[in-house]
Formats: C-alpha cells, sequence, structure tokens
C-alpha cells in the first residue's frame, strides 16, 4: 500500500509535465494569434473567378442632320412718302382756290404768311412751299367757313385756324405729299394752345351723342384743347363700357373760341357739358 501510495503522485507528476509539453505550444500559438487579430485581418478564402456574361453595347445612333439655314432675305426698308412735284402742289392748290369760291366764300386769298404762325401748325413750311392760302375775317366769319369748308371737297385738306384778338385766319394747306385721301387734318390754334374736334376724335351716334336740351346741338360747336378732348374721349368709352349707353355730351367751345351762344363760359376749349341719358325716354 505504502508503494503503491508513494508511486501514484510520482505518476501523476509525469502525466502532469507531458500534458504540459503538449497544451504549452498551443496555448502560446493562440496568444498570439489572438494579440495580432486587430492589426491583421484574417486571411480571405481565395476568391473565385465569376463567370459574368456582360450585354453587348448598345449602337451609337448617327448625327442627326441639322438643316441648313434658312435664307432669310433682308427686309427692305420702306421709303418715305414721295412729295408732289411743284405742278402737281400748284394743281391742287389751284383746286382748292375753286372750291372754296364754289362755297361762296369772297374773301381776298392770301398766299403769304398772314396772322400768327405756330410752330406746331407748320405754316411757315407751307407757304415757303407755295401749297397754301389764307382767308382773314373776324370770329364769327371764320367760324362759318371752316364750318362750310370742312363739310365740302376742302375737308381733304389741311385746314387750320388761328385768332389774334377778334381776327382769324383759315389756311388751306395742301400737304407736302399731294395726296388728298380721306380727311385732311383740321386743327386750331388759339392762344397758343392746339385744339382739335370731338368728332374728328370720336364717331358721333356711335361713341357718344351730341345733345342739348334745347335741340340745338351741333358738332361744330365741339372744339376743344387737345387734352380736354383725350379727357372726354375717356370718360365717353369708360361710360358706354359700364352703362352700355352713349354719354351725351353738349357744347364745349367755338373752333375759334370766344363768346357761344346761351353760354356765359365756354370760351377757352376747357369747359363741357355732359348729359347722362336715358334710353327709354
Amino acid at each position: 500500500m505504502t508503494v503503491t501510495r508513494a508511486r501514484q503522485p510520482q505518476t501523476e507528476i509525469r502525466a502532469t509535465r507531458l500534458g504540459l509539453r503538449v497544451i504549452l505550444p498551443a496555448l502560446l500559438i493562440s496568444i498570439a494569434c489572438v494579440l495580432r487579430a486587430p492589426n491583421e485581418a484574417p486571411a480571405s478564402p481565395p476568391e473565385q473567378a465569376l463567370a459574368l456574361t456582360l450585354p453587348a453595347p448598345l449602337p451609337v445612333p448617327a448625327p442627326l442632320a441639322v438643316p441648313a439655314p434658312l435664307a432669310i432675305e433682308p427686309i427692305a426698308e420702306a421709303s418715305p412718302l414721295a412729295l408732289a412735284s411743284p405742278e402737281q402742289l400748284a394743281e391742287a392748290l389751284a383746286q382748292a382756290e375753286r372750291d372754296l369760291h364754289e362755297l361762296g366764300i369772297r374773301a381776298k386769298l392770301r398766299h403769304t404768311p398772314s396772322g400768327p404762325q405756330p410752330e406746331l401748325a407748320f405754316l411757315e413750311a407751307a407757304y415757303a412751299e407755295r401749297r397754301a392760302f389764307a382767308v382773314a375775317g373776324d370770329l364769327d366769319d371764320v367760324r362759318d367757313w371752316m364750318k362750310r369748308a370742312s363739310e365740302s371737297p376742302l375737308g381733304r385738306y389741311d385746314l387750320l385756324v388761328t385768332r389774334d384778338d377778334d381776327r382769324a385766319w383759315l389756311h388751306v394747306v395742301v400737304p407736302a405729299s399731294g395726296q388728298l385721301a380721306g380727311q385732311g387734318r383740321h386743327e386750331a390754334f388759339i392762344d397758343g394752345e392746339r385744339w382739335i374736334n370731338l368728332a374728328d376724335r370720336l364717331s358721333p351716334g356711335r361713341h357718344y351723342l351730341p345733345y342739348k336740351t334745347n335741340g340745338n346741338e351741333s358738332v361744330h360747336q365741339q372744339w376743344g384743347r387737345v387734352d380736354v378732348i383725350e379727357a372726354l374721349a375717356t370718360i365717353a368709352d369708360e361710360y358706354q363700357q359700364r352703362t352700355g349707353h352713349l354719354l351725351g355730351i353738349g357744347d364745349i367751345s367755338h373752333v375759334t373760341g370766344g363768346k357761344i351762344l346761351d353760354h356765359w363760359t365756354h370760351r377757352d376749349g376747357v369747359d363741357v357739358d355732359l348729359y347722362l341719358l336715358d334710353p327709354e325716354h
């Protein structure tokens, strides 16, 4: 028993030494792998070659054919209005004199500048080119002459009225082109202001209604300063759009300005009578 007990520890010691010899190298190898892991990635398994079949490249489209630029012909500049020859102007002026005579106007014809010559009237050039004449009279005479001339073949000519105090002039002017189609330029120049007739700006009976309570309305008493006439045109148009009715417009002024029947005012082309008419009465 004693021997057995004495050998048993010796056998265990040998077994233990033998186990350490086997285990210790493996343990050291494991520790070394753990210490190296953060810095060295483990070897990946060998890559396998993948056999991928790529589609054939798409054909490159042919470049689009760019059309040739269109040939643009230069726009011909509008030729200025041809001027009439001196002979044509002389004939047109002679016809105007005959038309005036047929109206029964026997005033002396003046072929040189007479009375005021406002710059905007362009009368100086017209007389220099011998395509204008004038007749002079008092205010009533010139009002009557302008009325008759504008309603006759003379209405194709430029008819310009100027005034100096109680004297006035009606200038009959042939346009520089010699063309007399339609109505000419009908204007008045009173106290440095340019006047026009309302009926030349708006169509009576279509855009407004000439009206007076006594029934004596007349477009020949609807002359006024350009700014006044333009304001009236705007008012008449807006009134018609809002109500569907025509605005009644009465007296403004004579072509020469001055006193007008039925009024103490209406002498300077700025006073206007307006009427809101009931179309059912």
